[in-house]
C-alpha cells in the first residue's frame, strides 16, 4: 500500500500545545508556501469545537481545509509526557495530527480511515508512542519495526 501521506516523527520534546502546533504548522509552511499562523489557527478553531483526546494521553488533533493541499498525517511520540495541554487534557504522550485536503482521492481517505480504526488497538497505540513504525496499515497485519 502507497501511504506517501503517512510521516512518521522521531520522538520529540515538546513542552506547550502552541509549541506543538507552532512546529506542526512549520511542517507546511516550509513545504507548501502557507502560512504557519493560518495553520495554528485552524488547529486551535478546531479543538475549540469537540474533544481531541482519543486516549489517555494521546491526541487527535486534525483539521480539513483549502490551506492544505496535500494531505498528511503525522505521528509524534513524545519524548517526555507533556503536562497541562489545556485545562481539559492534563497529560500528553503521543499525537496523532491529520491534515486533510478537501479535495482529497477517495482511496487515501480509505486508507485513513483504516489507520484511524487501528488506533482502537492498545498494542498500536503502545507502538506508536515508542517511537515505532507499523509496517501494515490497510488490513489486518500490524507488525512494528524493531
Amino acid at each position: 500500500m502507497k501511504d506517501d501521506w503517512l510521516e512518521y516523527v522521531p520522538p520529540t520534546v515538546f513542552h506547550s500545545r502552541n509549541e506543538v502546533y507552532e512546529w506542526l504548522a512549520q511542517q507546511f509552511d516550509s513545504e507548501m508556501g502557507i502560512k504557519k499562523e493560518q495553520i495554528v489557527q485552524a488547529l486551535l478553531e478546531r479543538e475549540e469545537t469537540g474533544d481531541i483526546q482519543i486516549d489517555e494521553g494521546v491526541l487527535l488533533p486534525h483539521i480539513e481545509n483549502q490551506l492544505v493541499k496535500a494531505t498528511k498525517v503525522i505521528i509524534l511520540p513524545l519524548k517526555q509526557s507533556m503536562a497541562n495541554w489545556n485545562p481539559a487534557i492534563q497529560q500528553v504522550e503521543l499525537i496523532l495530527a491529520v491534515f486533510l485536503a478537501p479535495q482529497e482521492k477517495i482511496e487515501t481517505k480509505r486508507q485513513i480511515a483504516n489507520f484511524m480504526r487501528l488506533l482502537a488497538d492498545e498494542q498500536v497505540i503502545e507502538t506508536l508512542k515508542e517511537g515505532k513504525r507499523l509496517e501494515t496499515i490497510d488490513g489486518n497485519e500490524r507488525r512494528n519495526d524493531k
